[in-house]
């Protein structure tokens, strides 16, 4: 318990001095500016759109639908999940996104701490610690977490549902099965790129534990089936669309092939501005009449060019398994979201940011790359090789499935909150054979 303490304290530490570091860059240019001036330079606009459906929320409008006539497609582009958690932060504390951040602070670094108890249970308490430290001092982790925006929200129940199902697998508890499965049906609400981690969760489950049966792992599926059914419903009920979340495939599928046509052979359009002009002169009056266009020309464009669509996999899922915190050695991408700089070095606290910012410098790729293999070659070696595939789900699914789309790095969260416990588990595990050796 002390050391989910002190992993907790430092992580609400890391991600306050990325706010402070924030604020402080935005008063350079204006002296009086808060928190709301410097959020708005770093946000997207997406994250008002969700304010906006808060308040409505809290208005008394409908958390499906807010019965306006005609409906407005545009609410089915993005699960109502995180509109629904800012009305939750805004029924009680001030209507500010400041609120909403204080909010994902204290619960980033409660879910940082429940990795290192957690981890710490089942691999020892060092690796659990070191495990929870990488989450908590993550550059890019942290950052992140001050962003109102689902990506931070949705490896919550990501993570809590991961664990349940390994909890499940070890105990064959009908219970733990089903809150696995509701929880991963929850994290759909936040982002629909989760949507296929049930169904993989119950089939690796199923696998792991063979004598259980089929139906406890199918426990998991259809508990998040239900969860996510609401949203099934509206969309068919209100939007005449038989749709699982939301429509989004085409635009995505358009944009991601157009980051990586850097000699704009195809004529894609990059933004959704310039989707949008692009409707114009097609004279596409519905979004979802779009999005079947959209998928039509991307998939003529995949299945022409097979190998520089495969290519462009390959660079999407390394995107992902980055750590820099500069732009040296940077990948063949089109984003730099993949570099977050450690913390500033002036500001409040100064001794712990000192520290804080020491330690962020060690983030790198090869280093980090490298010990997750490490962290994955001793958790087969000592025979932990179920907790391995758990760990392992997650990344996997988005490096493999979302690579297939189109990668931002906010969209792929969740890996690391898995990647960094594996990495604890083989530093620690090193630690100790090192000592034995020297014991010996």
């Amino acid at each position: 318990m002390a050391v989910a303490l002190l992993v907790f304290a430092a992580a609400f530490a890391t991600r306050s001095f990325y706010v402070e570091d924030l604020i402080r860059a935005e008063r350079a240019s204006r002296k009086r500016a808060g928190f709301h001036d410097a959020l708005a330079n770093a946000t997207q606009k997406f994250t008002y759109d969700y304010e906006q459906r808060a308040l409505r929320i809290l208005r008394g409008g409908g958390v499906l639908y807010t019965g306006e006539q005609p409906p407005r497609e545009l609410e089915i582009a993005h699960p109502p999940g995180y509109a629904v958690f800012m009305a939750a932060v805004y029924a009680v504390a001030p209507r500010r996104l400041k609120s909403v951040t204080v909010a994902q602070t204290w619960l980033d670094a409660l879910c940082a701490a429940l990795v290192a108890y957690v981890v710490g249970v089942w691999w020892g308490t060092a690796a659990g610690a070191i495990g929870g430290l990488l989450i908590a001092l993550s550059p890019h982790l942290a950052w992140n977490c001050m962003i109102p925006m689902p990506d931070t929200a949705c490896a919550w129940p990501i993570l809590g549902g991961v664990v349940l199902v390994r909890s499940a697998v070890g105990t064959g508890r009908w219970a733990l099965y089903l809150a696995g499965g509701v929880l991963l049906g929850l994290a759909c609400w936040l982002r629909a790129n989760a949507l296929l981690i049930a169904p993989l969760a119950a089939l690796l489950a199923w696998r792991l534990r063979p004598a259980h049966g089929p139906w406890r792992p199918t426990a998991i599926l259809l508990a998040a089936w239900l969860v996510i059914t609401p949203i099934t419903l509206r969309n068919w009920i209100v939007y005449d669309a038989f749709l699982p979340l939301g429509w989004g495939a085409g635009r995505t599928l358009i944009e991601g092939i157009a980051d990586y046509d850097f000699e704009n052979r195809f004529g894609f359009p990059k933004f959704d501005k310039e989707l949008t002009r692009w409707d114009e002169e097609a004279d596409i009056r519905s979004h979802l009449q779009r999005e079947t266009l959209l998928e039509r020309k991307a998939l003529a464009v995949i299945l022409h060019h097979p190998f520089w669509f495969a290519s462009v996999v390959i660079r999407r899922a390394l995107f992902q398994w980055s750590y820099d915190t500069s732009a040296e050695g940077l990948l063949d991408t089109p984003f730099q979201s993949r570099i977050q700089p450690p913390v500033g070095a002036e500001g409040s606290l100064p001794l712990v940011r000192t520290m804080v910012r020491s330690l962020q410098r060690i983030w790198s790729t090869p280093l980090f790359r490298a010990l997750c293999l490490l962290g994955v070659f001793w958790l087969w070696a000592t025979g932990r090789r179920q907790d391995l595939a758990v760990f392992l789900l997650v990344p996997l699914y988005y490096l493999v499935f979302q690579s297939l789309l189109h990668t931002e790095y906010r969209y792929c969260l969740p890996v690391h909150y898995f990647l960094f416990p594996v990495m604890g588990f083989g530093i620690a595990a090193t630690a100790a054979w090192l000592r034995r050796r020297r014991a010996a």
